[in-house]
């Protein structure tokens, strides 16, 4: 199977995926307390999210396809700190709204 034959079967572009990755390991520089099993995560992510979002983005911003890389770049480094946001909050929502559903219900 060659290289484009597999972007076309994963649906992705490889070089959107590099360049999330990319962004997911300079988002890395920036945190204080990081283990291996984090990092990993963190990686797949950026490399996933840009991997699938890169094209989806350029075309809701209307962003050239030739800044694809960079796209992904940005959108590696944003997964990330997306991941941060959603660990740290979605608990807290998803909690909140338990208890009002539960508070309308008697």
């Amino acid at each position: 199977m060659d290289l484009t034959a597999l972007e076309a079967w994963l649906g992705i572009k490889l070089s959107h995926v590099i360049a999330g990755i990319t962004g997911a390991i300079a988002s890395l520089t920036f945190e204080e307390k990081i283990t291996f099993g984090k990092a990993v995560t963190y990686i797949f992510v950026g490399g996933s999210v840009a991997g699938y979002s890169t094209y989806a983005a350029q075309i809701y911003f209307n962003l050239p396809s030739h800044i694809g890389g960079f796209s992904g770049f940005i959108l590696g480094i944003l997964a990330i700190r997306l991941v941060a946001l959603l660990r740290t909050y979605a608990p807290k929502i998803v909690l909140k709204s338990l208890i009002s559903n539960g508070k309308s219900n008697t």
